[in-house]
């Protein structure tokens, strides 16, 4: 509140009689009225500075976008988004071609390795073809991308196994199928993949192309989270609420069982495609 210079009182306002030509109106001073003894002042508007301030960072940001956009718009009057993939690990997940994914598909050796039965091979051909479906629509050619991914998957891929799963569990390329995706994340899981795990787990939980068992469930993410999957982590706990504590038990005594004869990964895990 403004200070009335007549009586020292802070019960002040705004006057009403603003633009009424009773002097000329300097910047950021208004007119007010004493509530106490009726003096009429004038004093400086901090509400009025604090809307003019508010304004002009709404037009230098305004005008930031803009120029901003100018300096990046290319010829055909699109902006160009020319961040590297390498500095940005969104990029590096929803288009991965720093793997070689999109790479892959332009190298003719690669089809050559794949049609000799070269089980990498296949799996990085199928993994080139679901990339460029991503990026350029090409939806029919998800069906010749399964075909090579299955076979991948029936030499033991384990990566290959895991895509596998994601293809029937999704229906993208194959009929959906959820017996079938839990197959193919069983026997990856079997070979200690975390992801694999945690899918299968998620997939007894919910009652997805099996009976729904919540001791078994807990057993794979418990295992996926011992082995880095952040994400089984939270859902394991989650689950944990669940249960009671003869079936935690009978869970953790379980999980002990099955970790001792399973591998555990020893390199970064490599990201999957976008959709899987």
């Amino acid at each position: 509140m403004e200070q009335c210079p007549q009586c020292g009182s802070y019960n002040t306002r705004k006057s009403r009689l603003q633009s009424r030509g009773r002097g000329a109106r300097l910047w950021f001073r208004s007119w007010f009225r004493c509530c106490d003894c009726g003096a009429r002042f004038q004093s400086i508007d901090y509400f009025l500075i604090q809307q003019w301030a508010m304004a002009g960072i709404a037009l230098v940001m305004i005008g930031g976008v803009g120029w901003w956009a100018a300096l990046r718009q290319s010829d055909g009057g699109v902006v160009e988004l020319e961040r590297s993939r390498s500095e940005d690990p969104v990029l590096a997940v929803l288009a991965p071609e720093p793997y070689g994914f999109a790479a892959a598909y332009d190298k003719p050796e690669l089809l050559t390795a794949a049609d000799t039965g070269d089980a990498e091979a296949q799996y990085q051909l199928g993994l080139a073809i679901v990339q460029r479906h991503w990026e350029r629509g090409e939806q029919r050619r998800l069906g010749e991308a399964a075909d090579w991914i299955a076979k991948a998957a029936e030499q033991d891929h384990v990566r290959a196994q895991l895509v596998m799963g994601g293809l029937y569990e999704k229906g993208r390329g194959v009929i959906q199928d959820y017996e079938s995706a839990l197959a193919w994340y069983r026997r990856a899981a079997t070979q200690g993949d975390p992801q694999a795990m945690a899918r299968l787990g998620r997939m007894l939980r919910t009652g997805r192309g099996v009976e729904k068992n919540l001791v078994e469930a807990y057993v794979w993410l418990n295992l996926a989270s011992a082995r880095g999957d952040t994400h089984a982590e939270i859902d394991r706990d989650r689950l944990r609420r669940m249960l009671s504590t003869e079936e935690i038990d009978r869970a953790q005594d379980r999980s002990r069982h099955i970790d001792r004869d399973l591998p555990h990964p020893t390199g970064p895990a490599q990201p999957l495609p976008l959709g899987f």
